[in-house]
């Protein structure tokens, strides 16, 4: 899998990294609901 943008966050791993964005796509979710 890539990062689709270059970022100081693709020293995580991938894993950690989709799940920084899931729970901020959730957190922006959840708040927008």
């Amino acid at each position: 899998p890539e990062i689709p943008f270059h970022s100081p966050a693709t020293s995580l791993p991938y894993k950690v990294w989709q799940a920084v964005i899931l729970d901020l796509f959730g957190a922006r979710k959840g708040e927008k609901d």
